[in-house]
């Protein structure tokens, strides 16, 4: 049999034996796999109306039970999720799981998504603060909700348990050139004061030679005069 021409998805079905029919064949069908570069360029290049599916979309078929294959009956409902990168995953991140194979996401996307969490995150506060101050002031709800609100207002500003902690922290920017020739004179004023006490130390040594030479000099006394 010839191969399926460019810009189709080869068969799900195994290729029949020499005299059988594919009627009744198993379907050893398996999850659609990243795409080449010059495939996908050349996908991406056809007008939409000829394409067989839409390259940059979750290859996961919803008219499928298991998700795979191509087409059972009825035209094929593609997944609308856009992917990052066709080249390295063919699933979003919910088929990639229900299909069992990985899923790619950029850094770039990671990024946003963590920022815009901690954003929405910080929308919120002054929301559930109020939501805190209203069960701690509601005098119809159980005194135990009460307390435990209260309990949240204190612990999320730093009174617990009554004891105040406050962290002042601070940091000193070091000039590791300034340490570094601090060290290197106190280096050289070290050599230089050994040398000194060597030097003078060696002068005391032959001074006190010297003077025990001059006092072995014995004077004879001159003889008397006639």
């Amino acid at each position: 049999m010839t191969s399926e021409p460019l810009g189709m998805e080869p068969s799900p079905f195994p290729e029949p034996e020499e005299g059988t029919t594919s009627a009744g064949a198993p379907r050893p069908w398996l999850p659609a796999k990243p795409l080449l570069q010059s495939e996908l360029d050349y996908y991406a290049g056809l007008p939409w109306e000829v394409r067989t599916f839409n390259p940059w979309a979750c290859m996961f078929n919803r008219n499928s039970e298991d998700g795979i294959g191509y087409y059972s009956g009825a035209k094929r409902i593609q997944c609308e999720v856009l992917l990052a990168d066709p080249t390295k995953s063919r699933y979003c991140l919910d088929h990639a799981r229900q299909m069992g194979v990985d899923y790619y996401a950029p850094p770039e996307l990671a990024e946003a998504v963590a920022k815009e969490t901690a954003t929405n995150l910080t929308r919120l506060v002054p929301k559930a603060t109020r939501v805190l101050e209203e069960v701690m002031d509601d005098e119809d709800a159980p005194q135990g909700v009460r307390a435990k609100a209260a309990s949240e207002i204190l612990d999320r500003t730093g009174y617990v348990r009554g004891v105040d902690v406050q962290v002042n922290a601070q940091i000193a920017t070091v000039d590791i050139t300034a340490v570094i020739a601090d060290r290197l004179n106190a280096l050289r004023d070290a050599h230089e004061a050994t040398a000194a006490a060597m030097a003078k130390a060696e002068a005391a040594a032959a001074a006190e030679a010297a003077g025990a030479v001059d006092a072995e000099i014995v004077v004879e006394p001159e003889p008397p005069l006639p």
